[in-house]
């Protein structure tokens, strides 16, 4: 399955580059976490800089978040 390497933030798309930007910022600055969702679903999703099976930069849901049937999910 394909990484997820977009996603909606604030009723735009945010590509993986700019959103990794936007959460160590936010991390830094000790800001309130990104609101970044799914375009699919609309869950919560955050990016991840690379995975342990060699993937590059991509888009995780968050734990707990409801959406089992999103082609987007890679869990």
């Amino acid at each position: 399955m394909a990484k997820a390497t977009n996603c909606e933030l604030e009723g735009g798309t945010v590509y993986i580059k700019d959103a990794l930007r936007l959460r160590d910022e936010a991390v830094k600055r000790r800001r309130p976490y990104p609101g970044f969702s799914c375009v699919e679903c609309g869950e919560l999703v955050q990016p991840h800089n690379k995975s342990t099976t060699a993937a590059g930069p991509h888009f995780e849901h968050r734990r707990g978040t409801k959406s089992p049937n999103c082609s987007r999910r890679t869990d």
